[in-house]
């Protein structure tokens, strides 16, 4: 379950190494604070429904002609419980830290393991191969692996005056991956999974 839309590409099938070329890109309009502050909380839910994240956004402040972060973003994830309770299992500040607001949260998802324990991020659009935000993962909270385009064979991006560009195109389904694994899709043509038993790329044979 994504708490944010695909970036959608068309360059689905089509085998093309880009180069840091830098295209025009048109800023989206200066966010209102009580936009920010009134901005609902969002859920992820495992695949097998037995554990929830809850991401409860920042609280901004308007300072001189300047938005301030008043307050960190935080996340609490539980354990769905027989009788419908919930119990929390751990939590993590700052969910947001690396997730550029304004150009790079439309192109962010969030996977949830199936034992609630491991949260898998992963950043479609970057600022370069070598960026290692393109997919984080944390165990309990605390962030652990973190990997770039290039370690999912992409040598080059693409990127907008914004900054950023998209490493992956649109997902195609395969049923003979392991439980759990997410498929990436890449602009080089060529689909990897992170394994969810040893959290590393591996190319799609």
């Amino acid at each position: 379950m994504h708490f944010t839309g695909k970036l959608l590409a068309t360059l689905l099938g089509l085998s093309i190494i880009y180069s840091e070329t830098t295209l025009a890109c048109t800023p989206p309009a200066r966010p209102d604070v009580n936009a920010l502050n009134n901005a609902p909380a969002k859920m992820i839910l495992s695949g097998n429904g037995k554990y929830l994240l809850k991401l409860i956004p920042g609280k901004w402040a308007l300072e001189k002609g300047r938005i301030v972060k008043k307050r960190e973003a935080y996340g609490l994830a539980f354990e769905l419980l027989k009788n419908g309770q919930l119990k929390q299992i751990w939590s993590y500040k700052n969910w947001d830290a690396h997730i550029n607001q304004l150009f790079r949260y439309h192109s962010t998802e969030l996977y949830l393991d199936n034992d609630g324990k491991k949260l898998t991020e992963i950043n479609r659009e970057v600022s370069s191969a070598s960026d290692k935000t393109a997919a984080v993962i944390y165990y309990m909270g605390r962030k652990g692996a973190r990997y770039a385009p290039k370690d999912f064979g992409v040598t080059s991006v693409r990127v907008t005056t914004c900054g950023t560009g998209p490493w992956t195109v649109t997902n195609q389904t395969y049923s003979n991956l392991p439980e759990g694994a997410i498929p990436l899709q890449t602009i080089a043509g060529k689909t990897w999974f992170i394994d969810p038993r040893s959290n590393r790329p591996v190319p799609v044979k």
